[in-house]
């Protein structure tokens, strides 16, 4: 399954303009598809996709974390008050 998606992207990324991941998977794949280059698919491929994913789920829930600690407790100071 996972040659299956590998050709997948590699073929979904061939069809885009010269850029810097279109350059990174020809250099993984320059051998062909079933001998990959594993130790640069996972430095220039698989570690920035994972950090870049875990990073646009983690950075906003801390955001939200953060306004619901700071505005949270000025919002029931308020009704503290109010009432």
């Amino acid at each position: 399954m996972g040659i299956v998606y590998m050709n997948l992207t590699y073929g979904f990324l061939s069809w885009l303009p010269e850029n810097h991941w279109r350059r990174v998977l020809r250099n993984i794949f320059a051998n062909g598809i079933l001998e990959v280059e594993v130790r640069q698919a996972t430095h220039l491929f698989l570690a920035p996709v994972i950090v870049g994913g875990l990073a646009a789920i983690v950075i906003p829930a801390l955001v939200a974390w953060a306004a619901i600690q700071l505005f949270g407790k000025l919002v029931q100071h308020q009704r503290m008050y109010t009432l």
